[in-house]
């Protein structure tokens, strides 16, 4: 009767061992496979961190055009011909007189003796309809005075 429980308890043994050995080889797989997870999470969060990058730097860059465009506009007000208009005078009036003859009649009520002034507008600059807080505006006339 030990023969048969010898070798049945061989046999118990050598499928002891290759339950063993498959457990090892499952155990160094698994680990394999937790590597390999954990290099994709990085790789993942790598990503994630470049596309976050990316968003900032495009909310950043469209701030900058939009920037661009407003200094743009400023600069072509500044650049474009002058659309002057006087406050208190009809649209028409403007037009038919031109503005020159409005401004020498308003500046002949403002000064009655307009013959010791003799004051003329040379040149004038118009001033922007939005001031930017960030560059320097001015409204520049040039006088040309009969005394000097």
């Amino acid at each position: 009767m030990q023969i048969p429980f010898r070798k049945e308890l061989e046999n118990i043994r050598r499928s002891q061992e290759k339950l063993e050995n498959s457990f090892a080889e499952i155990q160094t797989e698994l680990k394999a496979i937790k590597s390999k997870m954990n290099k994709a999470e990085e790789r993942i969060s790598d990503v994630e961190d470049k596309i976050m990058d990316i968003t900032q730097s495009g909310h950043q860059t469209e701030n900058d055009m939009k920037k661009h465009e407003s200094n743009i506009r400023d600069l072509w007000d500044n650049i474009k011909q002058a659309n002057l208009r006087i406050i208190g005078i009809p649209e028409g009036k403007e037009e038919e007189k031109g503005i020159e003859n409005i401004f020498e009649e308003i500046m002949a009520e403002n000064f009655p003796n307009p013959k010791h002034t003799d004051i003329k507008v040379q040149e004038a600059q118009r001033a922007p309809n939005k001031l930017n807080p960030n560059q320097t505006h001015t409204k520049t006339y040039y006088n040309k005075n009969g005394k000097s």
